[in-house]
């Protein structure tokens, strides 16, 4: 019972995930232990786990300058951008 609720909730994670993301990783394991004495009686046990896919995580990009790290590229020359105001009538400038 353990491991097929564990694998229905590893699917469900995947679906998810490839729903939010395009893509998903996961793992199920299964894992069995054996203790054997000398009657011959041999003890068996299993675990069962799962590895869920990780959300992506956000990157930033930057630039090396110098001894520091640029948020612009310092070899581009920055565009000389100013606010202007609204052309049409009713309209508010932008801020």
């Amino acid at each position: 019972m353990e491991g097929s609720q564990e694998f229905r909730g590893l699917i469900s994670a995947l679906e998810e995930s490839v729903r939010l993301n395009g893509k998903a990783k996961g793992e199920l394991t299964l894992k069995f232990k054996f203790d054997a004495s000398s009657n011959g009686k041999v003890e068996i046990t299993g675990e069962v786990t799962s590895k869920r896919p990780k959300a992506p995580r956000s990157k930033s990009m930057a630039w090396l300058n110098g001894d520091a790290l640029a948020e612009a590229d310092p070899r581009q020359e920055a565009l000389p951008l100013a606010n202007v105001g609204a052309t049409r009538k009713g309209l508010a400038p932008a801020k």
